[in-house]
């Protein structure tokens, strides 16, 4: 490993460590009461390394939130393809989100608290390259969905992709409403089944 590729690897590395520690304080405190003193503090570097990297705490948060939705799309996708059968595609996509919401809660309701009060060239560029990343995600699930539906088949990929996105949003809200009270694993199981009879039938 040469000089240049050392260096390199150290920067990625003290990146995702503020990356790391700006996600638990945003998600621990709020978007607002977060500063950048705090966050580099619990990195062990200045309030001005953190600007070598970011150019601001807008574009710390923004960047964070970009990072987990192209891991989390692209990790989905993956999953995706390799499913073998209808029941499998369906069980891992609602499976899958389930667990992404569950780990990342905090930072969800963080963002859906917060994305209304931003109103800037960056969180509309964001917002751009969230829809573009999701319609790879759905266009994924359609060309697997495609794959298991009977060849005379009346029903369209693209509306049973967009049923069962819905359907896992609607579950996600109902149990983030519930301050995590609904039994996730349960109604989970249901909303799999449901949705798997509806198709076949």
């Amino acid at each position: 490993m040469t000089i240049s590729d050392r260096k390199a690897r150290e920067k990625e590395q003290r990146r995702q460590a503020i990356l790391s520690a700006a996600e638990k304080r945003f998600a621990r405190e709020g978007y607002h009461a977060t500063l950048l003193d705090a966050i580099a503090e619990d990195v062990e570097i200045s309030k001005g390394t953190i600007y070598l990297y970011f150019k601001n705490k807008e574009h710390l948060f923004f960047s964070l939130i970009d990072e987990k939705i192209t891991r989390h799309f692209s990790y989905m996708i993956d999953c995706i393809n390799q499913t073998n059968t209808l029941e499998e595609l369906v069980q891992t996509l609602v499976d899958e989100a389930v667990k992404h919401f569950q780990r990342n809660h905090h930072l969800i309701r963080l963002v859906m608290s917060e994305q209304v009060k931003f109103e800037s060239p960056l969180h509309r560029k964001m917002r751009e390259q969230f829809l573009s990343k999701r319609q790879n995600y759905l266009e994924a699930i359609e060309i697997q969905l495609a794959q298991y539906l009977p060849p005379n088949s009346t029903l369209n990929p693209r509306s049973i992709t967009l049923m069962i996105i819905g359907a896992i949003h609607q579950l996600i809200m109902e149990w983030l409403l519930s301050h995590r009270a609904l039994d996730l694993t349960k109604t989970k199981n249901d909303v799999i089944q449901i949705m798997l009879q509806g198709i076949r039938t």
